[in-house]
């Protein structure tokens, strides 16, 4: 069996320690901010993650485009001049055209190398569920699965049932909710109040969310919802897993006392206008 490398892109969203422990090649998307661009490297080593939040704090626009054929190719030769083939899993085609770069360099490479094989799949998914099935697909090669095997395993297991809805009205999210075994909300940046977890309870859905910021204050563990460690996804699969083995929680009836105890519009109001008050007073 030739030896082989997974390769993805910087959408997988994993810490750099994650990715090498993992065995995976990262080709960056890039980020233009603040009128420069930089390789979107794991580590933050082009611009530093306090640097970039810093910006976005600060009211300056962020964009980011695909990683290019280029880039891909300059990844991918070493590799196979070293004799190696490639499973590249990528950022979904339905989101970038980072997949579509990828299967280009891979067809060039084999004119450059004929003896190689070089896989490209779509991942189908984007930053932790990217992550997910890469951290996945990493286990599977070390429980010795060929190439081919491991592109079948991710073919068989990539997120197949999942419909990318795009902008719905508010009361069709609302509707979508209501009829959803929970609420999953892996945020890996700091949230002020999420409004979609008042949503999610209003409607009696209980919610599995990322334990940074106030998303995870909002949550009571076993009651409400649970939490996972944002920069985790085995943390998240082992959530969900425990969340679908819960039967002894009315996941419901907690999430609609909850809402109607703390989260109504009228408690807001006045909570607010009491805020509003105790500045004035303090003039």
């Amino acid at each position: 069996m030739r030896e082989y490398v997974i390769m993805t892109d910087s959408c997988c969203d994993l810490t750099d320690h994650m990715a090498r422990e993992l065995g995976l090649t990262v080709v960056p998307l890039t980020v233009h901010i603040d009128g420069h661009d930089y390789p979107n490297m794991l580590d933050g080593s082009a611009i530093s993650f306090e640097d970039f939040y810093g910006k976005i704090r600060s009211g300056v626009l962020a964009t980011t485009s695909a990683a290019n054929v280029g880039q891909f190719q300059e990844v991918m030769r070493p590799i196979l001049a070293e004799g190696k083939d490639i499973v590249s899993i990528n950022f979904s085609s339905a989101l970038s055209t980072t997949y579509q770069s990828a299967c280009i360099a891979a067809q060039d490479m084999k004119e450059e190398f004929p003896d190689a094989n070089i896989y490209v799949v779509d991942s189908l998914s984007a930053s932790l569920g990217q992550g997910l099935l890469l951290y996945l697909a990493a286990h599977k090669k070390q429980e010795g699965l060929s190439a081919q095997e491991l592109v079948q395993w991710v073919e068989d297991n990539k997120l197949h049932n999942v419909r990318l809805l795009g902008r719905l009205p508010n009361d069709r999210v609302r509707s979508l909710m209501a009829t959803s075994r929970a609420l999953i909300l892996p945020t890996q940046c700091y949230e002020g109040f999420p409004l979609c977890i008042a949503e999610a309870y209003s409607v009696g859905t209980p919610v599995l969310v990322s334990k940074l910021g106030n998303g995870g204050s909002l949550v009571r563990s076993g009651v409400t919802g649970l939490k996972f460690d944002q920069q985790s996804p085995q943390s998240i699969a082992k959530t969900v897993k425990k969340f679908m083995n819960t039967e002894d929680v009315d996941w419901q009836a907690n999430t609609s006392a909850y809402y109607r105890e703390n989260l109504t519009p009228e408690m807001n109001y006045a909570r607010l206008m009491e805020v509003y008050r105790a500045a004035k007073e303090s003039i």
